[in-house]
């Protein structure tokens, strides 16, 4: 399962980037196909980023616990 997601997310930020770029490039504009590049652009950029997972160390706590002794 994650081979497939991680094929298709690629496959979907490959295609929607070709198709934005193609049809910038046409003076003659179809806007239908620019959404749908956006569409999969963006999905696909949606799908990479869920399986990268955060590198944030959580640091130990700063203050110093006080112990109380009981004084005989």
């Amino acid at each position: 399962m994650q081979k497939i997601k991680k094929y298709s997310s690629f496959l979907f930020v490959i295609i929607g980037g070709g198709l934005l770029l193609y049809e910038v490039s046409k003076t003659d504009k179809n806007y239908y196909f620019q959404v749908i590049g956006i569409v999969l652009l963006m999905s696909g950029l949606f799908l990479f980023n869920t399986r990268i997972t955060s590198k944030t160390i959580k640091e130990e706590e700063s203050f110093v616990k006080e112990e109380f002794l009981e004084e005989e």
